[in-house]
């Protein structure tokens, strides 16, 4: 039999496979359906929605007027947060840094808050409150002072055993919760207190920052030490002694006015 040149076979066409019956249009379909369970597990499922705050910490005095629930309240109150235009409590979406800040803004009083999420629906706060370990005086009121220098608490009846504090170049008005003395200076100021107190016996009433080479220190007797804080506190102690043992005796002390250690020698009136 003869080929007839020129024919050729028929050319099948193959069907297109439609894109909704492909392989990858299923598992796009089966990512989905995870990613919104996922989301509707950890975002709106009454599994992990916030239901308590526990806060951890004593409130011991300056602070019995701040109650535990003062603190759940302002915490609790910030949890709720928007998702895809939908309100929700999750744990996860609470931010910490902001509730932080808000706490330390609203209660001058704590030094630090520690936040953790404890699943699957409890937040814990840990308070670290201030100490006191001064007093501020300022126009006429009186603040409790701790180590940093920071005013934290109005105080109405401040105890007579504290150091007494006045900084006579601050003006303005005066915030709770901000540094009003540096902690170099206050901890230099503390030592007065304590060396007059143990080693020389010499109660002070208050210091007042007179400027960053004078501090003046009045005594229970009523009489001023003058230190310079940017110089050798020891040196001031050593001089001040001397001159207490061998040059001023406890009767010409009732009639002292001043002692000046500002300088290379020391001065007195």
């Amino acid at each position: 039999m003869r080929k007839i040149q020129g024919l050729r076979r028929p050319y099948r066409f193959k069907r297109k496979k439609s894109f909704f019956k492909s392989r990858f249009f299923g598992i796009s379909i089966l990512l989905l359906v995870i990613i919104g369970g996922l989301v509707y597990l950890f975002v709106f499922s009454s599994v992990f929605q916030v239901e308590q705050v526990k806060v951890f910490g004593s409130f011991p005095p300056p602070y019995s007027k701040i109650s535990e629930q003062d603190i759940q309240s302002l915490i609790s109150n910030e949890v709720g947060n928007r998702f895809l235009s939908f309100s929700s409590r999750t744990i996860f979406l609470v931010d910490l840094d902001r509730i932080d800040k808000l706490i330390l803004e609203e209660f001058p009083q704590i030094k630090q808050v520690k936040l953790q999420r404890d699943l699957p629906h409890i937040l814990t706060a840990e308070i670290e409150w201030r100490k006191a370990v001064a007093v501020f005086c300022y126009n006429q009121q009186y603040f409790l002072m701790d180590g940093e220098g920071v005013v934290f608490e109005e105080s109405i009846e401040p105890e007579p055993l504290q150091l007494f504090i006045r900084d006579l170049n601050l003006t303005g008005e005066l915030k709770l919760g901000e540094e009003v003395i540096s902690p170099e200076l206050l901890s230099r100021l503390l030592q007065i207190k304590s060396e007059l107190n143990e080693s020389l016996k010499i109660s002070i009433q208050e210091i007042s920052v007179v400027s960053g080479k004078r501090l003046n220190v009045r005594t229970s007797e009523g009489w001023d030490i003058y230190f310079n804080p940017s110089n050798n506190l020891d040196w001031q102690f050593t001089e001040l002694d001397l001159l207490l043992k061998k040059e001023i005796s406890p009767e010409r002390r009732e009639t002292l006015e001043y002692i000046d250690l500002r300088f290379e020698r020391a001065y007195y009136k």
